[in-house]
């Protein structure tokens, strides 16, 4: 076990006020890219995502709205989240819960719903956006890395997908973020590569000053981070350590 879920919690009580889920929140109010999400989770469970969907303003918390549209039986994720060290009790909970207010009866709907209002919110939904603003804001980096989806076992090739993604979420949360190459050299000085690997980089300014956020830095060593969250230069030192390769350099590297 990996141990990734021991401190990830079940649902609340009841769905937060702005959950996606709920019927009765104003249509608009989050992301695209979040609405995206829901209807991935209504798929065979073998299709299925295979990241718990956590509640946007509970702190590794399972979203009480996402566990009560969706049959806990069917949920690829937390089959997923049960192998890698998730407390049974929070299982449990999780594939129990029953949401005290009305839901929509699968991932589609509340997703067409969320998206009818998009572009316009309307007054109710704006009001809900202001009151979100704040909280968003006030979420650190460090804990907005652990809501992020990761794969279960990263293969080579699997950076080229997920850093994409990784960056966009990142973005859509607020953060500076954008998806970068990093070079491992075999041999710096004959020019020889070992691999080039893509990953994220927070930063408003000079990339010495930012972090890196790597959902798939597994691919090279199992005991890395599946949430790996770094400072820049600590990051190429320690990926070089990882791979045995000489230096990790940004790809391509910047003429002077």
């Amino acid at each position: 076990m990996s141990g990734e879920h021991t401190d990830v919690r079940g649902p609340g009580t009841s769905p937060c006020g702005t959950c996606p889920y709920r019927r009765d929140v104003p249509s608009g109010v989050w992301d695209a890219s979040e609405y995206a999400k829901l209807a991935d989770y209504d798929a065979p469970t073998a299709l299925q995502p295979a990241g718990l969907f956590l509640c946007h303003q509970a702190d590794r918390r399972v979203c009480a709205g996402w566990a009560g549209c969706h049959d806990g039986n069917e949920l690829l994720a937390l089959r997923l989240a049960a192998l890698q060290g998730m407390s049974p009790h929070e299982i449990a909970a999780i594939r129990d819960y029953t949401s005290p207010v009305p839901l929509f009866g699968s991932g589609r709907e509340a997703a067409a719903h969320g998206m009818a209002g998009i572009d316009a919110p309307g007054p109710k939904a704006r009001r809900a956006i202001e009151r979100l603003a704040p909280k968003v804001a006030a979420r650190g980096l460090d804990v907005a890395v652990q809501t992020l989806p990761a794969p279960w076992t990263p293969v080579d090739g699997d950076c080229l997908t997920w850093a994409p993604s990784t960056a966009t979420r990142l973005r859509d949360l607020g953060y500076p973020a954008r998806d970068i190459d990093v070079a491992g050299w075999a041999d710096y000085g004959a020019a020889i590569i070992a691999f080039v690997h893509r990953t994220v980089l927070v930063c408003d300014g000079d990339p010495a000053d930012g972090q890196v956020v790597d959902v798939t830095a597994r691919q090279f060593d199992p005991r890395l981070p599946a949430r790996w969250l770094i400072a820049w230069p600590a990051y190429l030192d320690a990926l070089a350590g990882a791979t045995g390769v000489e230096r990790v350099t940004l790809w391509p590297e910047p003429r002077t």
